[in-house]
């Protein structure tokens, strides 16, 4: 049994996502035989099984190209519309970007926390609280966008 599912649908279900994330056929490898991609992919099949409520994902296309990234990300944003909450730590501003939610940090210190309107709306309705103080307001825009903490569905992020 995994997540109180007979053991039969665990696994096809596992096979499926797998396969969603491009690693069918590798479903009898052991984690260290993997590329660090392909454990990162791993992990998000394993929280899809077995219905995590709470997805921790910390630079969770960093190992990989774009196309399997955008896919990887798709995927893990799905689960937010399937009432799931993601959160995601990353540098990329273009992920950030698709998250409802960006806390940003510089200097382990929050200097700004917006809520954007969800995807299905438009993304012009959005407003933003900004936490800052003298030491973080000299910070250029770039340096903080490169340290940004995205989270989508979630209150907080580290």
């Amino acid at each position: 049994m995994l997540a109180g599912a007979p053991r039969a649908q665990a696994e096809a279900e596992a096979a499926q996502w797998l396969g969603a994330l491009g690693l069918a056929g590798l479903e009898h490898r052991r984690l260290g035989a993997l590329s660090g991609g392909q454990a990162q992919r791993v992990a998000i099949a394993r929280a899809q099984v077995t219905g995590a409520r709470l997805l921790f994902a910390d630079e969770p296309t960093g190992a990989l190209d774009s196309v399997t990234g955008g896919e990887v990300l798709d995927l893990l944003l799905d689960a937010v519309r399937q009432g799931r909450t993601l959160v995601v730590v990353t540098h990329d501003a273009d992920i950030a970007s698709r998250c409802d939610r960006g806390v940003r940090l510089a200097d382990g210190r929050i200097v700004s926390d917006s809520r954007r309107a969800s995807h299905s709306d438009s993304h012009s309705d959005s407003h933003s609280d900004s936490h800052s103080d003298s030491r973080n307001d000299s910070h250029s825009d770039s340096r903080n966008e490169s340290r940004r903490g995205a989270a989508a569905g979630a209150e907080g992020t580290r």
